[in-house]
């Protein structure tokens, strides 16, 4: 259990994130339904409250922990590309999902 408990930031929260995100580091912009689609993968994951709100921050230096960690190199990989259409038999990414 931590300390201090974080509210959790909303999808749309999290949409604002991604496309600030996107913007920032490929000079470009997020369609809203692409950057929501990934606010609610982010939403309904096991990240902690402190690591979505440090995502919505921008947070310097914040460090998942090592279950986080695996989280967003595999699932979160694999749903978000399900939000660019990048998923599933026939397409250009097909991804192992974890179950």
């Amino acid at each position: 259990c931590s300390g201090g408990s974080a509210d959790r930031p909303s999808a749309q929260e999290l949409a604002d994130a991604a496309q600030a995100s996107f913007g920032e580091n490929l000079g470009g912009s997020l369609p809203d339904d692409q950057a929501l689609c990934l606010g609610e993968v982010m939403f309904n994951s096991p990240l902690s409250n402190e690591a979505l709100v440090a995502t919505v921050n921008n947070t310097e230096g914040y460090e998942p922990t090592s279950e986080e960690q695996t989280w967003l190199s595999t699932t979160y990989v694999a749903e978000s590309a399900d939000c660019f259409g990048l998923s599933g038999p026939g397409s250009e990414l097909d991804l192992p999902t974890e179950d």
